[in-house]
């Protein structure tokens, strides 16, 4: 068996002119795929972070893509890496659908899932109000407490962007003289600091190294970053639950010392939603586990959400009922 990851770009649906960047990975023996699974990764990382869940996915049969969101990874380069163009709240979100018209045109016989965590759970929670229809399955890790109504802050939000003397093209063009092609923001911290700054994510050591190592991390903020934050309030819309396709099932995970979940009020909350909307929704916590519950290797977590992941997508699987 050999699974083979492949690099490919497509046009962002934002008004600027951005190429977003995404992966495939898929087994290149002459085994049919059994399906299409599409991964959302969180904020301040790159879809290379998912390398070990995609190839796991692969080797089972799934063809995996994901692609680096606007303002992430080689979709923003290493240089404008957390900087947000006015638009992005939406085009996040439409990114994300032309990812799978472009998946489903390849595959269309195979049926679709979804994964989001962190941010990416919060892009997923907004793009499955509008494009739930035809999901097998659907998962939402490692997600943030909304509060009702706060899709209401979107358009302040923008207006107050509009009203600063910054833009996003003045914020690439300061970042394109203030950064090198690999020193970015949080490679110029003291690694003690980046440790303490990022233990939240997991327990396990390595995995807070790597993930301060990659020169597309990234923590300092940017006022673009209010152009962004419109796709996680938008999760905060009345009957937001009722709006998802009853039909598709959906797994909400989280580990139980997750800072961004609230230590699983977030988690609770989205499936408390789900369940009293009637929609076929389970939850599972997982007890040794910080934010990345899929790179908690160190205690054993990560083979167990891995299995609980694979088992999911399986059992909703039509193609093999």
């Amino acid at each position: 068996m050999s699974i083979e990851c492949t690099e490919r770009f497509y046009p962002s649906t934002s008004k600027e002119d951005i190429s977003v960047r995404y992966l495939v990975w898929k087994d290149t023996s002459n085994k049919k795929p059994i399906g299409v699974i599409q991964l959302t990764h969180g904020w301040g990382e790159r879809i290379e972070r998912y390398d070990e869940m995609a190839r796991m996915f692969a080797e089972n049969g799934y063809v995996v893509c994901g692609q680096d969101h606007l303002g992430h990874g080689h979709t923003a380069t290493v240089q404008l890496v957390g900087l947000y163009p006015e638009d992005a709240a939406t085009a996040m979100i439409e990114d994300m659908q032309e990812l799978r018209k472009i998946m489903q045109k390849q595959y269309p016989k195979l049926p679709y899932m979804l994964y989001g965590h962190s941010l990416g759970s919060m892009m997923v929670r907004d793009y499955i109000m509008k494009y739930s229809k035809g999901l097998a399955a659907c998962v939402i890790c490692g997600t943030v407490p909304t509060p009702n109504f706060s899709f209401l802050l979107t358009k302040p939000l923008n207006m107050l962007y509009k009203l600063t003397p910054a833009s996003y093209e003045k914020s690439c063009e300061r970042a394109r003289k203030k950064r090198s092609a690999d020193d970015t923001p949080m490679t110029g911290m003291p690694p003690l600091v980046n440790r303490l700054a990022t233990s939240w994510i997991s327990y396990d050591k390595d995995n807070i190294i790597t993930y301060n190592q990659s020169p597309y991390t990234y923590i300092a903020m940017d006022l673009s970053l209010l152009n962004m934050l419109g796709t996680c309030l938008n999760t905060g819309k009345p009957f937001w639950s009722r709006r998802v396709d009853k039909k598709v099932p959906y797994f909400v995970m989280s580990g139980k010392q997750d800072i961004c979940g609230v230590f699983c009020i977030g988690p609770n909350k989205v499936y408390s939603e789900l369940k009293r909307a009637g929609r076929n929704v389970k939850l599972k916590i997982y007890p040794d586990a910080k934010h990345e519950v899929h790179n908690e290797a160190a205690n054993g977590t990560k083979d167990e959400v891995f299995k609980d992941l694979l088992d999911f997508f399986n059992e909703n699987n039509p193609k093999l009922k």
